[in-house]
């Protein structure tokens, strides 16, 4: 409807008929259902508010009927567009004439969100908390193997320490040590008489004057040990031996060897010690007197004559 005016007062009107139903469609794309639109007018009829809606499936639309066909529920998702408002001044409008504006309302439906739900989120977070997941366990899996591996690097490392320590003097081990890091680029610390002994791979030897060397040896144990399990053998030299090292540690007696049933160990080195002499009779003596205490004690495990085992010693200064 368009009023027609001469000076500022409506003289006509032209009536415009538009029909709706064939406005609507073709107006979404096929796919797309479950959208309502309702076309609301400000002029009243019968004290009611003129309102039409239209449902619109894809290409098509229907006509539902006289009333307000939308969800409530989707109140908050209208999309509102004024279509038609001659914006003319209620003083210009004669009485009793109604000029419309026209407002159209589009609201989903339940069956449009459910074109539009989709399992895509769950799916992309699922496989990114699945990547996270392996990530972190790749890591965790290659830190527990590195983390074992230098573990066992480490301890290789402090058994092959520990054989030096054994074999040799602090003193010497730790010139062992620069004398190979100095001499060549390997892991020395696998072969550490590998470098040589020192420059040019010459050896270390230091000269010791001031010395006391005791040798001692076990008296009868040919014989014993003819009768005797090697394991029995073993025990009895283990725990005798055993108890010797702990004299020569509290005593400062460095131990040398020990071949068979010989105990060799030397005072005075690596460590100067000016009363050498006294300290390695000392060691004797306890030596002598642990082995009495020793072969009583395993009398019961290894048999009746071992108490009849004797230590010979023998100092050469």
């Amino acid at each position: 409807m368009q009023p027609i005016m001469d000076k500022g007062n409506v003289v006509g009107m032209i009536w415009l008929r538009v029909p709706w139903l064939q406005f609507f469609q073709n107006l979404f794309n096929d796919g797309i259902f479950g959208t309502i639109i309702v076309i609301r007018s400000n002029c009243e009829i019968d004290d009611d508010i003129r309102v039409l809606s239209f449902t619109i499936d894809g290409s098509s639309a229907d006509f539902l009927g006289e009333f307000d066909a939308h969800d409530p529920k989707y109140d908050d998702q209208v999309v509102t567009k004024v279509i038609l408002d001659l914006n003319l001044h209620a003083e210009d409008i004669p009485e009793g004439l109604c000029v419309p504006i026209l407002t159209l309302d589009i609201y989903p439906t339940d069956e449009l969100a459910v074109t539009f739900e989709t399992s895509k989120p769950v799916l992309y977070t699922t496989v990114v908390v699945a990547i996270f997941a392996f990530t972190s366990l790749v890591f965790l899996l290659y830190d527990y193997y590195v983390g074992r591996r230098q573990r066992k690097f480490m301890e290789r490392i402090i058994k092959q320490d520990q054989i030096v320590s054994n074999v040799f003097p602090a003193a010497i081990r730790d010139r062992l040590y620069e004398s190979g890091q100095k001499g060549s680029q390997d892991d020395t610390l696998f072969d550490p008489l590998g470098g040589g002994g020192g420059a040019a791979g010459s050896p270390l030897a230091d000269l010791f004057p001031e010395t006391t060397i005791v040798f001692a040896d076990i008296a009868g144990f040919t014989a014993w040990a003819s009768a005797r399990e090697p394991a029995q053998v073993f025990i009895l030299l283990e725990t005798i031996y055993g108890a010797f090292d702990k004299h020569a540690y509290r005593r400062c007696v460095f131990k040398v060897e020990t071949v068979g049933d010989c105990y060799v160990a030397v005072a005075g080195l690596p460590e100067p010690d000016k009363e050498h002499a006294t300290t390695v009779c000392r060691f004797a003596r306890d030596c002598v007197k642990t082995m009495k205490d020793v072969t009583r004690k395993l009398e019961m495990t290894l048999g009746p004559d071992t108490s009849d085992l004797d230590l010979r010693v023998g100092v050469h200064r």
